[in-house]
């Protein structure tokens, strides 16, 4: 802390690590409640919703005729990064999410206050 004036001014490395703090708190608080009102993978799953090998293959198969390989990855990649959003696996991107942000709010707070 610094004293200017004869007050007691926060110094913003303290700042930073309450709000990294604050940041850990509330992304854990967030993504356990998540996890706990948001219904298992299989809940409401009927076999009417399922999709059927054959036509992930076709599927596949018609990309990969339209843009080659890159497409068929493409595809799949957005698939994975789409279920990121959705049900418990919500829960582990808020963890990551708000994990990351108040890792770099602590790694700022330790550098000296020229660079910050």
């Amino acid at each position: 802390m610094e004293e200017r004036d004869g007050r007691t001014v926060r110094s913003s490395a303290v700042l930073l690590r309450r709000l990294g703090g604050a940041l850990l708190l509330v992304g854990l608080l967030a993504a356990v409640l998540v996890f706990l009102m948001v219904p298992g993978e299989d809940a409401g799953v009927s076999g009417d919703n399922m999709v059927s090998p054959e036509s992930v293959k076709r599927y596949n198969y018609d990309l990969e005729r339209l843009g080659g390989k890159s497409l068929v990855w493409v595809a799949e990649f957005n698939d994975w990064l789409g279920s990121l959003w959705h049900g418990r696996k919500l829960a582990g991107t808020l963890i990551v999410l708000f994990g990351g942000a108040a890792w770099i709010c602590f790694w700022i707070s330790t550098l000296p206050p020229e660079e910050r």
